[in-house]
């Protein structure tokens, strides 16, 4: 019941409002996938404080390594928190976007 009612004011919002529809549904979609990001961001900001060796590190940790040095990027603390920082602003201005 509750499925069939979301389909249909979908279907209603698709047909009134057709590209903020699918403007609304991309950004919303982009900021689920920076709030996963965010998630993966965390583990090497922990590994890095509780100051892990490269055999302890997590598995996201050494992947996350793996892209920085893709880039050239060494792994430092500022960068992991610049990193952090700039995941943690773009969910919120896309909140903002979705909001209003």
């Amino acid at each position: 019941m509750f499925f069939t009612k979301f389909i249909n004011l979908s279907k209603d919002l698709f047909n009134k409002f057709p590209l903020y529809f699918i403007i609304l549904v991309t950004i919303i979609i982009i900021q689920g996938i920076l709030n996963g990001f965010l998630v993966f961001t965390i583990a090497p900001l922990v590994d890095f404080l509780l100051d892990n060796t490269e055999g302890s590190q997590s598995f996201v940790t050494d992947y996350y390594l793996q892209v920085l040095n893709f880039f050239n990027i060494n792994f430092k603390f500022v960068y992991l928190i610049l990193i952090f920082g700039l995941t943690t602003f773009s969910i919120s201005m896309l909140n903002i976007l979705i909001t209003y």
